[in-house]
């Protein structure tokens, strides 16, 4: 009964491990591939992945035709092939095979599995593993795109280490280096007739000053944290996009630029009044310009008094509207 043990051993050994032909197959596919990825089909994709297997997997399921629109697709795509273009240097590169099958190559595939959106990145470790095989799936909605977190779930999942290195990308180099070496001949030929005026003038600085201010107490560093929507749809199905957030624990993205701009607006209404306009000699020409700025300050505080009215339904006061 032992002998039978001990010669049933080989036997399991050879059924647990891969077909040699299926390996040097999918191997050579890869190689050929300009980028390490195998391009699938339904046939494809149930030979790559049918066990038993020593190798392991990432395959993405994805609709890349231009008839689905899949923007989360088309950003994915070349992430996933620049992780499988360097991996190709890796020694480990006949242990992990990167494969893509496209929605329109394996629609049975997509019906079987139960996927209803695309992208979808699978990791099928080796069956041969602790695992035995069980696919693992990546979190876009948690982890994103990028090839570097790509990685570091293939690495947390499979056997050997994957790793991922960003290119070194000269272009930007070459246009940071021409755009100071543009800003720096800029500068030179026109600081006596315009920079230099318009960088020690104290208008143009509190002009600055200002336009960095209003934004951050406008709610700027919220957004920053929160990360909000810009806008929504109302609720009430009238199709109206709402701007305004109800209650102040809580605002839009682009109330951020409303508020600001209500801000700034009040505050050039105020320094119109207060200091350029007392400086216009045609007592004409001023009277227009206290008519024109009242007219734009009570305009604007009218908005700012409406916001705050969204933002408070209890809020009492208000002007024109």
């Amino acid at each position: 009964m032992r002998l039978l043990s001990l010669l049933s051993l080989p036997v399991l050994a050879l059924l647990a491990s891969a077909s040699p032909e299926a390996h040097a197959k999918f191997s050579s596919l890869a190689s050929k591939s300009s980028n390490n990825v195998i391009k699938l089909n339904s046939a494809l994709y149930d030979e790559l992945v049918a066990k038993p297997r020593d190798y392991g997997v990432a395959v993405v399921l994805t609709a890349l035709g231009p008839e689905f629109n899949c923007a989360p697709c088309r950003e994915f795509d070349p992430q996933f092939k620049a992780l499988a273009k360097q991996f190709k240097r890796s020694e480990n590169k006949d242990k992990l095979f990167f494969a893509t099958l496209d929605f329109r190559d394996g629609r049975d595939i997509f019906q079987r599995l139960g996927l209803a959106s695309a992208p979808n990145l699978q990791y099928l470790p080796p069956s041969t593993s602790s695992n035995r095989g069980e696919f693992q799936s990546y979190d876009f909605n948690r982890l994103g795109f990028s090839a570097q977190n790509v990685a570091s779930f293939l690495s947390a999942h499979s056997p050997f280490p994957v790793t991922y290195t960003v290119p070194f990308d000269y272009t930007k180099l070459f246009v940071t280096l021409a755009s100071l070496l543009g800003a720096a001949a800029f500068a030179r030929a026109t600081w006596s007739r315009f920079l230099g005026p318009l960088l020690t003038n104290r208008w143009a600085w509190a002009a600055v000053v200002m336009a960095a201010i209003m934004p951050l107490i406008s709610g700027y560093m919220w957004t920053q944290i929160r990360k909000p929507p810009q806008m929504v749809m109302a609720r009430d199905g009238s199709g109206r996009v709402q701007y305004i957030a109800q209650g102040y624990s809580n605002m839009y993205g682009i109330e951020v630029q409303i508020v600001s701009m209500i801000y700034g607006i009040c505050a050039a209404s105020v320094l119109f009044l207060s200091i350029t306009l007392p400086k216009v000699d045609n007592p004409k020409r001023q009277r227009v310009g206290v008519y024109l700025w009242v007219a734009v300050l009570v305009i604007t505080f009218s908005m700012l008094m409406s916001v705050f009215r969204i933002k408070q339904g209890g809020y009492p006061f208000s002007l024109l509207f």
